[in-house]
């Protein structure tokens, strides 16, 4: 059976008077079997904190958003996502992504984020 490297890393976003906010992947390295459900979990500390992404970065590629969620009940899951992935916000400070079942394609870096400004507050205006 083929096994997946999953890669797990978390982005620091730092508070407008120079402090930080953490954020935190539970798990640094996976390596999974082919077809294994995986879940991939991520804690931030500060509660004002509501928007929470996920990206993924293929090698020699740029990071994809893969998810973005402004509070425990919403999510906004890319197209190319929605098919096999879902995503949990037990708390404001939490943000668990699932894979139903992991296939070789699925072997990239993951990226956690929080921010205090939405997805659509960082759109450009054009």
């Amino acid at each position: 059976m083929m096994r997946i490297l999953l890669l797990l890393l978390s982005a620091l976003t730092l508070h407008p008077s120079c402090g930080a906010v953490l954020v935190d992947q539970m798990e640094k390295l996976r390596i999974v079997k082919t077809g294994e459900k995986v879940e991939l979990r991520c804690k931030q500390d500060d509660g004002t904190y509501y928007n929470m992404f996920w990206y993924q970065q293929k090698p020699e590629q740029g990071l994809k958003l893969m998810v973005h969620s402004i509070n425990m009940k919403s999510e906004d899951m890319e197209a190319d996502y929605k098919t096999r992935w879902s995503l949990h916000r037990p708390t404001v400070y939490e943000s668990n992504l699932t894979l139903k079942a992991s296939a070789k394609e699925d072997g990239a870096m993951y990226f956690c984020a929080a921010s205090i400004h939405s997805r659509r507050a960082l759109s450009p205006a054009w």
